[in-house]
């Protein structure tokens, strides 16, 4: 009888050593496109500074743990494991994969947004079947089995939101017309940070902060914006974006500052009633 709780384990190793290699190896071996030249190529307002993009390594860092526990015999049929991650995890690293030959190997824009939003959906699965299970998961499996997906989509989130942008300026967009999608781009990453901080009884934190690093990063970038961006835009306008980043940043901060402080207020009032209802059936027993 096949096993398919080991096969799930083992394609999920399998889809961390893909991606690593694809993501590490396939630029120099298969002669793609360099990542910073085709960023600088079709810079956007959107594009943080390039130490932003060292989350990677953090991203794939956490991952690589992940792959290697899970397939510890303790760990291996864990419920946020086989429930929470399912086949999401390698259907992620596939279409990872994919993505660099496509967006570095042929240029197909449009089409490396469509498996770009792919790559997103598959982590937004993993996020939320997670999610549902969270209450059982002790602090250390969080921070093994969870956390790496959730810096993940947070950073995906972003990406897809710069390839959005990128994908415009390749269709032709002038000023005016990048202008408005970066807004535009903005304005949703801020709806998607409500979604996550709102949620109750259990927010997600992750998210919004991974988002407020990469707007830190946009700020910075326009600080001292590359040639292209001086070239397209005014100066009002790299001000006008570059204070709308700032903004984006220290919001989703005190959002997440916020949202801990009622989530602990409502957990603290939740306990109160419980053990009020407590001592009330105790007095009815006493009576």
């Amino acid at each position: 009888m096949v096993n398919l709780t080991k096969n799930l384990n083992y394609l999920n190793l399998a889809g961390y050593v893909l991606n690593t290699f694809v993501t590490f190896f396939a630029s120099p071996i298969f002669h793609l496109a360099d990542i910073s030249q085709q960023s600088a190529s079709y810079q956007t307002l959107i594009t943080p500074a390039a130490y932003a993009f060292s989350i990677w390594g953090i991203i794939f860092t956490t991952q690589g743990i992940f792959a290697a526990v899970q397939m510890h015999p303790a760990f291996r049929n864990l419920e946020i494991i086989q429930d929470g991650v399912k086949y999401w995890y390698f259907i992620t690293c596939v279409m990872q994969s994919l993505w660099v030959f496509i967006a570095l190997g042929t240029h197909q824009f449009i089409l490396s947004t469509l498996v770009m939003i792919g790559i997103l959906i598959s982590l937004v699965n993993i996020v939320e079947n997670q999610r549902k299970i969270h209450a059982s998961v002790s602090t250390k499996e969080y921070w093994l089995f969870q956390f790496p997906f959730e810096i993940h989509c947070g950073w995906i989130y972003a990406a897809s939101a710069i390839t959005l942008n990128m994908c415009g300026i390749r269709m032709g967009a002038g000023a005016e017309m990048q202008f408005g999608m970066a807004i535009l781009t903005m304005a949703g990453l801020v709806m998607i940070i409500f979604r996550y901080l709102e949620r109750t009884p259990r927010p997600n934190y992750t998210i919004p902060l991974v988002l407020a690093w990469a707007a830190y990063g946009i700020f910075q970038e326009l600080g001292d914006p590359k040639h292209l961006i001086v070239e397209t835009f005014s100066r009002m306008e790299i001000f006008v974006f570059r204070i709308l980043a700032r903004m984006f940043c220290v919001g989703s901060l005190l959002g997440v500052m916020m949202s801990v402080i009622r989530n602990r207020g409502m957990e603290e009032a939740w306990r109160l009633g419980h053990r009020g209802e407590q001592v009330g059936l105790l007095g009815n027993m006493t009576i």
